[in-house]
C-alpha cells in the first residue's frame, strides 16, 4: 500500500508572504539589488518547496521511500528486511504515532503524518510477517489503547 506525506502548507505560506513583502519594501525604499535578488530566490525556493511530495510504499518484501518534486523522482530508497535492525514505534507528539525504521546501512527512516490512516497497522503487520524486531514505548502503546476505544 502506498501512502502520502500530510504535510501543512501554512508555514510556506506564511514565509512566501513574509518573503513578497520584502521584496516589495526593499525595492521602493531602498535600490539595493543585492537584497532584491536574494529575496526573488528565496520566494522561488519556497514556491518549489510546495512542490514536493513524500510517498512511502510498504509491499511483502520491501519498503520503498520516495521524494518526487513536481512528480519527477529525486530519491529514492528501497529497504528489504535483511536491512532492517528494528522498528521502534515512538509517540510524536500529544497525539501522533509514529515510526523509526534503524537500518543497517544509511540513515534510519522517520515515519510520521503519513496518509490515509492506519500505517502504524501496516507497518506492524509487516514487521510481523517478516520476523522483525519491533518496539513500542509506552506513550504508543497508550495511544495504541485510546484509538481502540475511540474508534
Amino acid at each position: 500500500m502506498t501512502y502520502r506525506l500530510k504535510n501543512s502548507r501554512w508555514g510556506l505560506s506564511f514565509l512566501l508572504l513574509i518573503t513578497t513583502l520584502k521584496i516589495i519594501t526593499s525595492y521602493s525604499l531602498s535600490h539595493d539589488k543585492f537584497l532584491f535578488y536574494f529575496s526573488i530566490l528565496t520566494a522561488l525556493l519556497i514556491i518549489t518547496l510546495f512542490y514536493i511530495s513524500y510517498t512511502f510504499t510498504i509491499q511483502e518484501s520491501l519498503l520503498t521511500y520516495k521524494i518526487l518534486l513536481f512528480n519527477i523522482l529525486i530519491y529514492q530508497r528501497v529497504v528489504l528486511p535483511e536491512h532492517i535492525k528494528e522498528i521502534k514505534f515512538k509517540r510524536f507528539g500529544w497525539n501522533t504515532k509514529g515510526a523509526v525504521i534503524q537500518t543497517t546501512k544509511g540513515f534510519n527512516m522517520r515515519i510520521l503524518l503519513y496518509s490515509p490512516d492506519g500505517m502504524m497497522e501496516d507497518l506492524n503487520k509487516y514487521a510481523d510477517e517478516n520476523n522483525l524486531f519491533i518496539s513500542k514505548t509506552k506513550d504508543y502503546q497508550l495511544l495504541e489503547r485510546r484509538s481502540r476505544y475511540v474508534s
